[in-house]
Protein backbone atom coordinates (compact mmCIF):
# COMPACT_ATOMS: atom_id res chain seq x y z
CA UNK A 1 0.00 0.00 0.00
CA UNK A 2 1.29 3.45 -1.07
CA UNK A 3 1.74 5.28 1.97
CA UNK A 4 0.18 8.36 2.86
CA UNK A 5 2.05 11.79 2.70
CA UNK A 6 0.03 14.69 2.97
CA UNK A 7 2.81 17.23 4.92
CA UNK A 8 0.68 20.55 4.48
CA UNK A 9 -2.63 19.30 5.69
CA UNK A 10 -4.03 21.47 9.05
CA UNK A 11 -7.41 20.58 9.09
CA UNK A 12 -8.99 16.79 7.78
CA UNK A 13 -12.81 15.10 7.95
CA UNK A 14 -12.41 11.71 7.11
CA UNK A 15 -14.03 8.30 7.29
CA UNK A 16 -12.16 4.97 7.55
CA UNK A 17 -13.75 1.58 6.97
CA UNK A 18 -11.61 -0.37 10.57
CA UNK A 19 -9.73 1.26 13.46
CA UNK A 20 -6.79 0.01 12.76
CA UNK A 21 -6.30 2.30 9.44
CA UNK A 22 -5.86 5.04 11.93
CA UNK A 23 -1.93 4.26 11.97
CA UNK A 24 -1.88 4.98 8.33
CA UNK A 25 -2.84 8.84 9.93
CA UNK A 26 -0.36 8.70 12.46
CA UNK A 27 2.69 7.43 10.65
CA UNK A 28 5.91 9.54 10.19
CA UNK A 29 5.10 12.22 7.64
CA UNK A 30 1.37 11.64 6.94
CA UNK A 31 -0.37 14.48 8.27
CA UNK A 32 3.14 15.95 10.24
CA UNK A 33 1.14 19.49 10.03
CA UNK A 34 -2.75 17.90 10.99
CA UNK A 35 -3.92 20.46 13.59
CA UNK A 36 -7.53 19.37 13.11
CA UNK A 37 -8.56 16.21 13.00
CA UNK A 38 -12.27 14.03 13.08
CA UNK A 39 -12.30 10.53 12.18
CA UNK A 40 -15.48 8.45 11.58
CA UNK A 41 -15.22 4.38 11.42
CA UNK A 42 -17.74 2.76 9.10
CA UNK A 43 -17.61 -0.56 10.80
CA UNK A 44 -20.08 0.50 13.60
CA UNK A 45 -22.94 -1.85 12.44
CA UNK A 46 -20.62 -4.80 13.33
CA UNK A 47 -20.21 -6.61 16.30
CA UNK A 48 -18.61 -3.32 18.21
CA UNK A 49 -20.32 -3.55 21.29
CA UNK A 50 -19.79 -7.44 21.85
CA UNK A 51 -16.42 -7.76 20.51
CA UNK A 52 -14.73 -4.80 21.74
CA UNK A 53 -10.97 -6.66 21.85
CA UNK A 54 -11.03 -6.76 18.01
CA UNK A 55 -10.33 -4.09 15.76
CA UNK A 56 -9.23 -5.27 12.68
CA UNK A 57 -9.64 -6.91 10.13
CA UNK A 58 -5.93 -7.83 8.39
CA UNK A 59 -3.99 -5.30 10.28
CA UNK A 60 -4.29 -5.12 14.17
CA UNK A 61 -4.30 -1.71 16.13
CA UNK A 62 -1.60 -2.75 19.29
CA UNK A 63 0.34 -0.76 20.87
CA UNK A 64 3.30 -2.77 19.12
CA UNK A 65 2.05 -1.57 15.96
CA UNK A 66 1.47 2.18 16.83
CA UNK A 67 4.83 2.46 19.24
CA UNK A 68 6.73 1.21 16.02
CA UNK A 69 4.82 3.77 13.56
CA UNK A 70 3.53 6.27 15.54
CA UNK A 71 5.86 9.88 16.05
CA UNK A 72 4.46 12.78 18.13
CA UNK A 73 1.70 14.66 16.65
CA UNK A 74 3.43 17.85 17.39
CA UNK A 75 0.35 20.04 15.44
CA UNK A 76 -2.75 18.19 16.91
CA UNK A 77 -5.27 20.68 18.68
CA UNK A 78 -8.44 18.91 17.72
CA UNK A 79 -9.45 15.14 17.66
CA UNK A 80 -12.81 13.66 17.26
CA UNK A 81 -13.36 9.76 16.98
CA UNK A 82 -16.65 8.86 16.25
CA UNK A 83 -17.52 4.81 16.67
CA UNK A 84 -14.62 3.29 17.91
CA UNK A 85 -14.09 0.63 21.18
CA UNK A 86 -12.91 2.16 24.39
CA UNK A 87 -9.94 -0.31 23.85
CA UNK A 88 -8.82 1.19 20.82
CA UNK A 89 -9.50 4.44 22.16
CA UNK A 90 -7.09 3.65 24.84
CA UNK A 91 -4.52 2.13 22.96
CA UNK A 92 -4.54 5.49 20.38
CA UNK A 93 -4.32 7.98 23.74
CA UNK A 94 -1.39 5.67 25.40
CA UNK A 95 0.80 4.94 22.50
CA UNK A 96 0.36 8.45 21.07
CA UNK A 97 2.26 11.79 21.83
CA UNK A 98 -0.14 14.79 21.48
CA UNK A 99 1.40 17.57 23.39
CA UNK A 100 -0.61 20.34 22.36
CA UNK A 101 -3.81 18.53 22.40
CA UNK A 102 -6.75 20.96 23.48
CA UNK A 103 -9.93 19.44 22.83
CA UNK A 104 -10.99 15.48 22.26
CA UNK A 105 -14.03 14.51 21.53
CA UNK A 106 -14.93 10.31 21.61
CA UNK A 107 -18.44 9.65 20.09
CA UNK A 108 -19.83 6.74 20.64
CA UNK A 109 -17.09 4.19 22.28
CA UNK A 110 -17.85 0.70 23.14
CA UNK A 111 -17.40 -1.60 25.77
CA UNK A 112 -19.18 -4.77 27.53
CA UNK A 113 -17.61 -3.93 30.92
CA UNK A 114 -16.16 -1.18 32.95
CA UNK A 115 -12.76 -2.93 33.90
CA UNK A 116 -11.26 -0.74 31.25
CA UNK A 117 -12.50 2.78 33.20
CA UNK A 118 -9.53 3.25 35.06
CA UNK A 119 -7.24 3.24 32.84
CA UNK A 120 -9.32 5.55 30.51
CA UNK A 121 -9.27 7.60 33.37
CA UNK A 122 -5.44 7.97 34.01
CA UNK A 123 -5.12 8.46 29.95
CA UNK A 124 -7.07 11.99 30.06
CA UNK A 125 -4.58 13.28 33.08
CA UNK A 126 -2.15 15.55 32.35
CA UNK A 127 0.59 13.04 32.50
CA UNK A 128 -0.80 12.01 28.82
CA UNK A 129 -2.11 15.15 27.77
CA UNK A 130 -0.87 18.15 29.31
CA UNK A 131 -2.35 20.86 27.09
CA UNK A 132 -6.16 19.30 27.06
CA UNK A 133 -8.49 21.20 28.26
CA UNK A 134 -11.81 19.72 26.71
CA UNK A 135 -13.18 16.42 27.06
CA UNK A 136 -16.45 15.40 26.05
CA UNK A 137 -17.15 11.67 25.98
CA UNK A 138 -19.99 9.13 25.14
CA UNK A 139 -19.46 5.38 26.08
CA UNK A 140 -21.89 2.77 25.23
CA UNK A 141 -22.59 -0.74 26.77
CA UNK A 142 -24.85 -3.61 27.08
CA UNK A 143 -28.16 -2.92 29.31
CA UNK A 144 -27.20 -5.02 31.91
CA UNK A 145 -24.37 -2.88 32.87
CA UNK A 146 -26.51 -0.12 34.06
CA UNK A 147 -27.11 -1.95 37.46
CA UNK A 148 -22.75 -1.92 37.84
CA UNK A 149 -22.72 1.15 36.99
CA UNK A 150 -24.84 2.45 40.15
CA UNK A 151 -23.13 0.10 42.56
CA UNK A 152 -19.65 1.51 41.03
CA UNK A 153 -17.36 4.19 42.57
CA UNK A 154 -17.16 5.63 39.22
CA UNK A 155 -20.22 6.73 39.48
CA UNK A 156 -19.68 8.91 42.47
CA UNK A 157 -15.91 10.33 42.13
CA UNK A 158 -15.47 13.85 40.81
CA UNK A 159 -12.33 12.92 39.27
CA UNK A 160 -11.58 14.31 35.46
CA UNK A 161 -12.92 12.95 33.65
CA UNK A 162 -16.05 11.67 35.27
CA UNK A 163 -17.09 15.04 36.61
CA UNK A 164 -20.77 16.44 35.39
CA UNK A 165 -21.50 12.51 34.63
CA UNK A 166 -25.05 11.85 33.40
CA UNK A 167 -26.46 8.53 31.44
CA UNK A 168 -29.40 7.61 29.68
CA UNK A 169 -31.14 4.08 27.93
CA UNK A 170 -30.56 4.08 23.89
CA UNK A 171 -32.16 1.94 21.49
CA UNK A 172 -29.67 1.11 18.69
CA UNK A 173 -29.85 -0.96 15.62
CA UNK A 174 -26.58 -2.52 14.29
CA UNK A 175 -26.51 -4.49 10.86
CA UNK A 176 -26.20 -8.69 10.40
CA UNK A 177 -23.86 -8.56 7.75
CA UNK A 178 -24.35 -11.96 7.52
CA UNK A 179 -27.99 -12.08 7.30
CA UNK A 180 -28.10 -8.59 6.01
CA UNK A 181 -30.52 -7.52 8.45
CA UNK A 182 -30.75 -4.99 11.50
CA UNK A 183 -30.44 -6.36 15.33
CA UNK A 184 -32.11 -4.06 17.81
CA UNK A 185 -30.26 -3.41 21.13
CA UNK A 186 -30.62 -1.73 23.93
CA UNK A 187 -27.76 0.48 25.32
CA UNK A 188 -26.49 2.09 28.45
CA UNK A 189 -24.75 5.23 27.89
CA UNK A 190 -22.87 7.38 30.21
CA UNK A 191 -21.48 10.70 28.55
CA UNK A 192 -20.15 13.68 30.46
CA UNK A 193 -21.14 16.67 27.62
CA UNK A 194 -24.64 18.92 26.88
CA UNK A 195 -26.64 16.33 25.55
CA UNK A 196 -27.10 18.34 22.20
CA UNK A 197 -23.19 18.97 21.86
CA UNK A 198 -23.34 14.86 22.00
CA UNK A 199 -26.24 14.52 19.27
CA UNK A 200 -24.37 16.99 17.57
CA UNK A 201 -21.76 14.26 16.25
CA UNK A 202 -23.86 11.39 16.01
CA UNK A 203 -25.58 10.47 12.94
CA UNK A 204 -27.80 7.27 13.91
CA UNK A 205 -30.92 7.45 15.79
CA UNK A 206 -33.38 5.13 17.01
CA UNK A 207 -36.96 5.66 17.65
CA UNK A 208 -38.15 8.72 19.40
CA UNK A 209 -36.37 8.08 22.96
CA UNK A 210 -33.63 10.21 22.18
CA UNK A 211 -35.72 13.07 22.00
CA UNK A 212 -36.84 13.57 25.22
CA UNK A 213 -33.46 14.45 26.09
CA UNK A 214 -32.65 17.16 23.53
CA UNK A 215 -34.32 20.49 22.01
CA UNK A 216 -35.13 21.26 18.31
CA UNK A 217 -33.22 21.55 16.25
CA UNK A 218 -29.97 19.66 16.32
CA UNK A 219 -27.36 22.69 15.57
CA UNK A 220 -24.30 21.63 13.66
CA UNK A 221 -21.65 23.80 12.32
CA UNK A 222 -21.63 21.70 9.20
CA UNK A 223 -23.40 19.88 6.88
CA UNK A 224 -23.97 15.74 7.55
CA UNK A 225 -25.93 12.55 6.66
CA UNK A 226 -28.49 11.62 9.00
CA UNK A 227 -30.17 7.50 9.68
CA UNK A 228 -33.25 7.46 11.48
CA UNK A 229 -34.64 3.86 12.39
CA UNK A 230 -37.68 3.55 13.34
CA UNK A 231 -39.63 0.50 14.48
CA UNK A 232 -42.55 1.90 16.00
CA UNK A 233 -45.13 4.37 14.75
CA UNK A 234 -46.24 7.68 16.47
CA UNK A 235 -48.74 10.46 16.43
CA UNK A 236 -48.24 13.16 14.36
CA UNK A 237 -47.13 15.85 16.75
CA UNK A 238 -44.95 13.25 18.31
CA UNK A 239 -43.34 12.22 14.65
CA UNK A 240 -42.69 15.79 13.28
CA UNK A 241 -41.18 16.79 16.58
CA UNK A 242 -38.40 14.03 16.27
CA UNK A 243 -38.31 15.05 12.62
CA UNK A 244 -37.80 18.73 13.73
CA UNK A 245 -34.77 17.78 16.16
CA UNK A 246 -32.77 15.25 13.72
CA UNK A 247 -33.26 16.81 10.40
CA UNK A 248 -34.44 20.42 10.65
CA UNK A 249 -30.44 21.32 11.33
CA UNK A 250 -27.43 21.70 8.96
CA UNK A 251 -28.82 17.85 6.97
CA UNK A 252 -28.76 17.36 4.01
CA UNK A 253 -29.38 13.71 3.63
CA UNK A 254 -32.24 12.27 5.42
CA UNK A 255 -32.36 7.94 5.33
CA UNK A 256 -35.86 6.90 6.99
CA UNK A 257 -35.69 3.50 7.45
CA UNK A 258 -39.26 1.83 8.93
CA UNK A 259 -38.66 -1.96 9.99
CA UNK A 260 -41.34 -4.53 10.60
CA UNK A 261 -40.92 -5.47 14.18
CA UNK A 262 -43.13 -3.14 16.66
CA UNK A 263 -45.12 -1.24 14.75
CA UNK A 264 -48.53 -1.99 16.08
CA UNK A 265 -47.55 -0.14 19.53
CA UNK A 266 -48.96 2.93 19.11
CA UNK A 267 -51.29 4.49 15.94
CA UNK A 268 -50.21 7.60 13.50
CA UNK A 269 -53.11 9.61 13.56
CA UNK A 270 -53.75 11.89 10.75
CA UNK A 271 -50.55 14.61 9.86
CA UNK A 272 -51.33 18.39 10.00
CA UNK A 273 -50.19 19.76 6.80
CA UNK A 274 -49.82 22.93 9.26
CA UNK A 275 -47.31 21.47 11.31
CA UNK A 276 -44.28 24.17 10.96
CA UNK A 277 -41.65 21.95 9.65
CA UNK A 278 -38.68 23.44 7.48
CA UNK A 279 -36.17 20.83 5.94
CA UNK A 280 -34.80 23.81 3.79
CA UNK A 281 -31.02 21.84 3.60
CA UNK A 282 -32.24 18.61 3.10
CA UNK A 283 -31.16 17.65 -0.55
CA UNK A 284 -31.19 14.06 -0.46
CA UNK A 285 -33.94 11.89 1.69
CA UNK A 286 -34.23 7.79 0.94
CA UNK A 287 -37.53 6.11 2.35
CA UNK A 288 -37.06 2.24 3.48
CA UNK A 289 -40.33 1.05 4.71
CA UNK A 290 -40.22 -2.14 5.30
CA UNK A 291 -43.58 -2.14 7.67
CA UNK A 292 -46.28 -3.47 6.32
CA UNK A 293 -48.38 -2.86 9.10
CA UNK A 294 -48.29 1.18 8.28
CA UNK A 295 -51.13 1.82 5.98
CA UNK A 296 -50.43 3.32 2.65
CA UNK A 297 -52.36 6.33 3.54
CA UNK A 298 -50.09 6.69 6.66
CA UNK A 299 -46.79 5.66 4.47
CA UNK A 300 -47.73 8.57 1.48
CA UNK A 301 -48.85 11.23 4.74
CA UNK A 302 -45.46 10.69 6.22
CA UNK A 303 -43.93 11.19 2.76
CA UNK A 304 -45.41 13.95 1.76
CA UNK A 305 -45.19 16.29 5.01
CA UNK A 306 -41.39 15.31 4.37
CA UNK A 307 -40.82 16.08 0.79
CA UNK A 308 -43.26 19.04 1.09
CA UNK A 309 -41.04 21.17 3.68
CA UNK A 310 -38.06 20.39 1.96
CA UNK A 311 -37.46 22.43 -1.25
CA UNK A 312 -34.30 22.06 -1.97
CA UNK A 313 -34.50 18.70 -2.51
CA UNK A 314 -32.88 16.85 -5.26
CA UNK A 315 -31.77 13.67 -4.74
CA UNK A 316 -34.84 10.81 -3.57
CA UNK A 317 -35.02 6.94 -2.98
CA UNK A 318 -38.50 5.77 -2.71
CA UNK A 319 -40.87 2.98 -3.05
CA UNK A 320 -42.91 3.29 -6.50
CA UNK A 321 -46.00 1.73 -4.57
CA UNK A 322 -45.57 5.09 -2.59
CA UNK A 323 -44.52 7.93 -4.51
CA UNK A 324 -47.18 7.23 -7.73
CA UNK A 325 -50.26 8.17 -5.07
CA UNK A 326 -48.14 11.75 -4.16
CA UNK A 327 -50.08 14.74 -4.98
CA UNK A 328 -47.79 17.24 -5.47
CA UNK A 329 -44.99 17.77 -8.84
CA UNK A 330 -41.61 18.26 -7.67
CA UNK A 331 -39.80 20.27 -10.36
CA UNK A 332 -36.20 20.50 -8.06
CA UNK A 333 -35.91 16.31 -8.23
CA UNK A 334 -33.27 15.34 -10.32
CA UNK A 335 -31.92 12.19 -9.19
CA UNK A 336 -34.17 9.54 -8.08
CA UNK A 337 -33.79 5.44 -7.60
CA UNK A 338 -37.07 3.82 -7.52
CA UNK A 339 -37.39 0.79 -5.03
CA UNK A 340 -39.78 -1.79 -7.09
CA UNK A 341 -41.30 -4.85 -6.03
CA UNK A 342 -43.32 -7.91 -7.88
CA UNK A 343 -42.04 -9.65 -10.87
CA UNK A 344 -43.21 -8.95 -14.44
CA UNK A 345 -42.81 -10.03 -17.95
CA UNK A 346 -43.73 -6.40 -18.70
CA UNK A 347 -40.99 -4.05 -17.44
CA UNK A 348 -44.60 -1.33 -17.67
CA UNK A 349 -46.05 -3.12 -14.63
CA UNK A 350 -43.16 -2.00 -12.44
CA UNK A 351 -43.85 1.69 -12.66
CA UNK A 352 -45.60 4.21 -15.04
CA UNK A 353 -43.50 6.25 -17.12
CA UNK A 354 -46.45 8.94 -17.92
CA UNK A 355 -47.28 9.38 -14.02
CA UNK A 356 -43.73 9.48 -13.16
CA UNK A 357 -42.83 11.95 -15.85
CA UNK A 358 -45.80 14.58 -14.38
CA UNK A 359 -44.34 14.13 -10.43
CA UNK A 360 -40.42 14.39 -11.84
CA UNK A 361 -40.70 15.85 -15.26
CA UNK A 362 -36.97 17.21 -15.13
CA UNK A 363 -34.85 14.11 -13.73
CA UNK A 364 -31.24 14.15 -15.18
CA UNK A 365 -30.55 10.24 -13.45
CA UNK A 366 -33.10 7.24 -12.76
CA UNK A 367 -32.24 4.06 -11.14
CA UNK A 368 -34.12 1.20 -10.12
CA UNK A 369 -33.74 -1.51 -7.99
CA UNK A 370 -35.17 -4.56 -5.73
CA UNK A 371 -36.64 -5.90 -8.87
CA UNK A 372 -35.23 -7.61 -12.06
CA UNK A 373 -36.00 -6.48 -15.56
CA UNK A 374 -36.06 -9.34 -17.71
CA UNK A 375 -33.77 -8.92 -20.94
CA UNK A 376 -36.43 -9.11 -23.87
CA UNK A 377 -38.09 -6.70 -26.56
CA UNK A 378 -40.33 -5.59 -23.97
CA UNK A 379 -37.34 -3.66 -22.15
CA UNK A 380 -35.93 -2.72 -25.36
CA UNK A 381 -39.20 -0.44 -26.11
CA UNK A 382 -39.52 0.52 -22.35
CA UNK A 383 -35.79 2.15 -22.39
CA UNK A 384 -36.79 3.87 -25.74
CA UNK A 385 -40.24 5.42 -23.86
CA UNK A 386 -37.99 6.36 -21.34
CA UNK A 387 -35.79 8.71 -23.28
CA UNK A 388 -37.86 9.83 -25.04
CA UNK A 389 -40.33 11.01 -22.42
CA UNK A 390 -37.40 12.55 -19.84
CA UNK A 391 -35.90 14.84 -22.06
CA UNK A 392 -32.94 15.91 -19.30
CA UNK A 393 -32.50 12.55 -19.00
CA UNK A 394 -28.75 11.99 -18.86
CA UNK A 395 -28.10 8.52 -16.72
CA UNK A 396 -30.62 5.29 -16.12
CA UNK A 397 -29.76 2.21 -14.40
CA UNK A 398 -31.54 -0.55 -14.00
CA UNK A 399 -31.34 -3.53 -11.84
CA UNK A 400 -29.28 -1.81 -9.39
CA UNK A 401 -26.81 -4.11 -7.44
CA UNK A 402 -29.33 -7.05 -9.10
CA UNK A 403 -27.95 -10.46 -7.99
CA UNK A 404 -29.90 -12.06 -11.36
CA UNK A 405 -26.93 -13.81 -13.74
CA UNK A 406 -28.05 -13.95 -17.35
CA UNK A 407 -26.18 -16.01 -19.80
CA UNK A 408 -23.77 -13.85 -21.66
CA UNK A 409 -25.54 -15.47 -24.64
CA UNK A 410 -28.42 -13.42 -23.22
CA UNK A 411 -26.48 -10.41 -22.87
CA UNK A 412 -25.29 -10.49 -26.18
CA UNK A 413 -28.63 -10.67 -27.56
CA UNK A 414 -30.20 -8.04 -25.83
CA UNK A 415 -27.50 -6.19 -26.61
CA UNK A 416 -27.75 -6.44 -30.39
CA UNK A 417 -31.44 -6.16 -30.51
CA UNK A 418 -30.64 -2.68 -28.41
CA UNK A 419 -28.18 -1.06 -31.08
CA UNK A 420 -30.75 -2.09 -33.51
CA UNK A 421 -33.42 -0.29 -31.97
CA UNK A 422 -31.62 2.81 -31.58
CA UNK A 423 -29.39 2.86 -34.40
CA UNK A 424 -29.37 6.18 -35.96
CA UNK A 425 -31.36 7.57 -32.83
CA UNK A 426 -30.32 10.62 -31.33
CA UNK A 427 -30.93 11.58 -27.68
CA UNK A 428 -31.01 14.76 -26.20
CA UNK A 429 -28.28 15.33 -28.88
CA UNK A 430 -25.98 12.40 -28.40
CA UNK A 431 -25.82 8.62 -29.16
CA UNK A 432 -26.93 6.12 -26.52
CA UNK A 433 -24.20 4.12 -24.52
CA UNK A 434 -25.00 1.64 -22.49
CA UNK A 435 -23.04 -1.16 -20.49
CA UNK A 436 -23.75 -4.48 -18.01
CA UNK A 437 -22.27 -4.07 -14.59
CA UNK A 438 -21.75 -6.95 -12.31
CA UNK A 439 -24.73 -8.99 -13.41
CA UNK A 440 -27.99 -7.95 -14.80
CA UNK A 441 -27.76 -3.83 -13.84
CA UNK A 442 -27.87 -2.03 -16.88
CA UNK A 443 -26.11 1.14 -17.09
CA UNK A 444 -27.20 3.29 -19.99
CA UNK A 445 -26.04 6.92 -21.25
CA UNK A 446 -27.53 9.36 -23.35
Amino acid sequence: MRPLCWPNTVQLTLSIQHSSEIILLFKYNALSAIEYLNITIENINTDLAFNTDISAMDIQLSEDSLRQTVVASTHLKHLLLRYITLNDAIILIGSSIMPVLEELILINMYDNTLDRFGQFQELCSSTYLPSLKTLHFSLCFPQEIEHVWRMNSFNYNRQWPFENINSYIDESYMRDLNEEKFIPKILFVIYNCPINLLYRHKRAFHNHGFATHASAPIRTIRRRSIQWICDQKYEAEQFNKTLQIVASGQVNELRLTYLNERTNTSMMSKYDSHWNLSLNHLQSVTFNIQSDSIQQCERIAMIEQILDASPNLSSLVIAWRDFQHCSQKYLNLKHLHLLLNGRFKNPKNYFDIHRLNELVPHLYTLETSDSIMMLNEKLIEFILNISHQFNQLVYLVLNKKCLNRSSSKKKLEFTDKLIAASHDQIFHGYNMHFQFYGYDELRIWF
